[in-house]
């Protein structure tokens, strides 16, 4: 029995631990929830003491000498004061249903009205009890487990403002306001413009959720009125598929022009379902259809402020950020090329990857467009932006190599944060290596000093959090590894399926993806996407006859020699517009032909010169005999003269 005690003791124990820590480390986020719906409350006390009371509601529907339809019971004493000296007692009919209300009743029926102590306190506990629960679906709706994402503290805080302002709006308008038509509260209703600025700061799925918490909100903040309920849920999932998917800020002014027509549609559907009276339709159909239009203009008009203040990743500003024309690009473009190749590289294997598992693609692209930009600091250390045959690195402690490997990470957070890159963007630049070790030198060192841990050679950041920041550390890892394959020529299918699948093996294996949410469904689909795209970036050509034997002649070392234009029929292109190669097969042969013909004709070129000049030399010979005897001939000449 004790143990059982015990057992219980420890468990009850543990869980008021594990709820402790939690609610520790979600201490800011629980304090947003407590304040919308303290807010929320006061707003639905202010509407239930100004307009919801039974005394009130009686006031409004009876007339003096009107026969009363229910009998309404003075629960409070009200003393008689000198703006109203009626007095009512405690446990006094006021009215009596099926009698007729005389001035007396009616004073003391205004009486109670006017009053503070005739609060429906019961009403009010209700709405309290209701936006308990709402909070609590807000909270489960907003979490990493329904989201599949980290919800930030900051997007928690743009969509409670928005609530609390609806909800308030709608409130006052029914209390004070005395808006008692839900036509008229449909016309002055900003519900599209909050789900406007959601959906397009933090997605589709973000404002569907709150599309739906939003009214239901609604629903209780005009007092449980169907058809406003209905048509804030219409239009609001409306709005939020209306900018799904949209990538100008152009694009609003159609978004605005469609919004305010199926408001109206909205409109005429409830009218219809619910046989709904509208009294001034015209005004209504205005009404509704400029509110849609004016909710995406006047969001267009807010959301440059509102993104820079939450600095926020909405699809408009991550569309920005990929410009590669952008100063930090240019400057990595100029200063260390081999690095920004490889950013673009990695930035198109994740959006490939990221699409094919169904992840935030722009933002992982854009990640990898500047994951490397702490590289910008010391360019010459990494391999991408080395001249072959100098590596500072081996002039250098394999401890200094990986001191400014890590440097990188930390410099690249430094910067973007300088830039004012979004924070989830920085969040990946911190955990594109993780926590991994840098093996290279981890093993130089070893060979050092047996002694040495691998903390020492390990970067000190964490792991990927997100599906997206995974993506960009394998994207990474494989385009740096599969291009140290083409040192051997260009990588096989099977070379390069055999080593992605070997380095995505290694991260599960060094616990890289654990915190990722990731799932190995998630990673075959990454494997093959890679595996598609390398295939594609390292794909073989076709060597032309004149190329091979180029490339023959500068391996041997000699110089290729100028050609007079070949007068061979050339290859003419085809319907798409390639070339077709000429065989090689039959052109070697060609070329064997020729050179066998050339051949022949230099060696008849050769015994032909050596005739003409055998027969130039026995020409010469004779005139040289005919010279020295006409030579001696004149010398005889001369002596016999003598």
């Amino acid at each position: 029995m004790s143990k059982r005690n015990s057992e219980k003791a420890s468990s009850i124990k543990a869980l008021m631990k594990s709820t402790g820590e939690y609610l520790s480390e979600n201490r800011a986020v629980i304090l947003t929830y407590v304040v919308l719906f303290i807010l929320c409350s006061i707003f639905a006390l202010v509407r239930i003491a100004s307009g919801t009371t039974v005394s009130s509601k009686a006031l409004g529907s009876y007339e003096i000498g009107q026969i009363a339809d229910e009998t309404i019971i003075a629960k409070s004493p009200l003393p008689a004061t000198v703006e109203n000296p009626v007095t009512v007692e405690r446990g006094e009919t006021i009215i009596k249903k099926g009698f007729p209300v005389t001035k007396e009743q009616y004073d003391k029926l205004r009486k109670m009205a006017e009053s503070p102590a005739y609060i429906d306190y019961k009403s009010f506990l209700t709405n309290v009890l209701y936006l308990m629960l709402l909070t609590l679906v807000f909270f489960f709706l907003f979490s990493k487990k329904t989201l599949g994402r980290d919800v930030k503290l900051k997007e928690l805080i743009l969509e409670c403002i928005c609530f609390a302002l609806v909800y308030g709006l709608v409130s006052i308008a029914v209390s004070l306001l005395h808006f008692s038509s839900s036509l008229h509260l449909a016309v002055i209703l900003p519900s599209s413009f909050c789900v406007f600025l959601v959906a397009i700061i933090y997605g589709h799925n973000s404002a569907v959720y709150f599309s739906v918490l939003l009214s239901l909100g609604i629903f209780n903040a005009s007092g449980f009125m169907i058809f406003l309920f209905l048509y804030s849920l219409g239009t609001c999932l409306i709005s939020a598929r209306l900018v799904y998917g949209i990538s100008k800020r152009s694009q609003m002014v159609w978004v605005a022009l469609e919004q305010a027509a199926f408001n109206v549609v909205v409109l005429a559907l409830l009218k219809f379902i619910l046989n709904t009276p509208i009294s001034g339709d015209g005004f209504s159909i205005l009404g509704v259809a400029f509110n849609g239009f004016i909710s995406a203009i006047v969001c267009l008009g807010f959301l440059t402020p509102i993104e820079l203040a939450l600095n926020s990743e909405s699809v408009f500003r991550l569309l920005e950020l990929c410009d590669t024309n952008s100063p930090v690009l240019k400057e990595m473009q100029a200063v260390a090329s081999g690095t920004y190749v490889h950013s673009l590289n990695v930035a198109n294997l994740a959006d490939q990857a990221c699409q094919s598992i169904g992840a935030n693609a722009l933002l992982a692209k854009v990640s990898a467009y500047y994951h490397d930009i702490g590289k910008l600091k010391n360019p010459e250390y990494f391999t991408e932006n080395q001249q072959p045959g100098d590596n500072i690195h081996d002039r250098i402690s394999p401890s200094m190599s990986a001191t400014i490997l890590r440097a990188h990470v930390r410099d690249g957070i430094k910067m973007a944060k300088e830039l004012g890159l979004p924070e989830s963007v920085i969040t990946i630049i911190g955990e594109h290596h993780g926590n991994q070790v840098i093996e290279w030198f981890y093993n130089k060192a070893k060979q050092i000093d047996p002694n040495t841990q691998p903390e020492e050679y390990s970067y000190m950041e964490n792991p990927p959090s997100s599906r997206e920041s995974a993506v960009v550390m394998l994207a990474d890892t494989v385009e740096a590894a599969c291009k140290s394959l083409t040192k051997e020529g260009t990588p096989s299918y099977g070379a390069l399926d055999k080593k992605i699948t070997e380095l995505i093996n290694k991260k599960i294996a060094d616990h890289q993806l654990d915190n990722s949410d990731i799932t190995l469904k998630d990673l075959k689909a990454i494997h093959d996407s890679f595996l598609h795209f390398l295939e594609g970036h390292y794909h073989s050509r076709i060597k032309y006859p004149e190329q091979e034997n180029s490339d023959a002649e500068n391996a041997s070392g000699q110089m290729t020699p100028s050609r007079e234009p070949s007068l061979s029929p050339q290859p003419e292109p085809t319907i798409g517009g390639e070339v077709t190669p000429v065989p090689v097969q039959e052109n070697e042969k060609n070329k064997a032909g020729e050179t066998e013909e050339s051949a022949k004709s230099s060696k008849a070129k050769e015994s032909s010169a050596k005739k003409s000049k055998t027969s130039r030399t026995a020409k010469s010979d004779k005139k040289s005999s005919v010279k020295s005897e006409k030579s001696e001939k004149t010398g005889e000449k001369k002596k016999t003269r003598t």
